[in-house]
């Protein structure tokens, strides 16, 4: 029950702009998943003594903070959850972190965020680590709507962020 709120928030975010606006005047989103940060690591947030975050806060002041969410301590069921909008119990994302070569992934019959946003016009990014299935070619994030996914370099275990972007066409 306590992510029917999450559930509740993220429809509103995702069709709020369409609602009154004429097509042509659809905002760009971008979303910023950054695995193992806690609320006090930003500096909006509480602050950070460390290190500093002029630019993340700017850009949470000119946007939408979502500081009321619940959300699971490990990337790939965290990054099924944001954009399948369900609780990963109901997505079989719960357990664990898929690795390189596994042999399983986010199920391929759930209609996903980029998805739904193509469907209105938005031309879809994604750069950093996907994280939801690599085995077969039906789990490549290309499958799921987004139209540029740049090749992973590196370690792909070391990137720890996430942006995508959903751009008004």
């Amino acid at each position: 029950m306590r992510y029917e709120g999450f559930r509740i928030i993220f429809l509103c975010i995702c069709f709020s702009f369409v609602v009154g606006k004429p097509p042509l005047q659809l905002p760009n989103i971008a979303v910023v998943l950054a695995d193992d940060t806690g609320h006090a690591d930003i500096g909006y947030s509480e602050g950070n003594l460390q290190a500093s975050t002029g630019f993340i806060n700017k850009l949470a002041y000119d946007g939408v903070i979502l500081d009321s969410m619940y959300t699971n301590p490990i990337c790939s069921p965290s990054r099924a959850a944001l954009l399948t909008g369900k609780d990963t119990i109901h997505t079989g994302m719960q357990t664990d972190a898929i690795g390189p070569g596994q042999p399983w992934g986010l199920p391929t019959h759930f209609k996903l965020l980029p998805q739904f946003l193509k469907d209105l016009g938005y031309y879809t990014a994604l750069l950093g680590k996907w994280h939801l299935g690599s085995f077969t070619r039906a789990h490549w994030p290309s499958m799921f709507a987004f139209l540029r996914v740049p090749p992973k370099t590196g370690n792909y275990n070391n990137v720890a962020v996430i942006l995508i972007l959903f751009l008004a066409t």
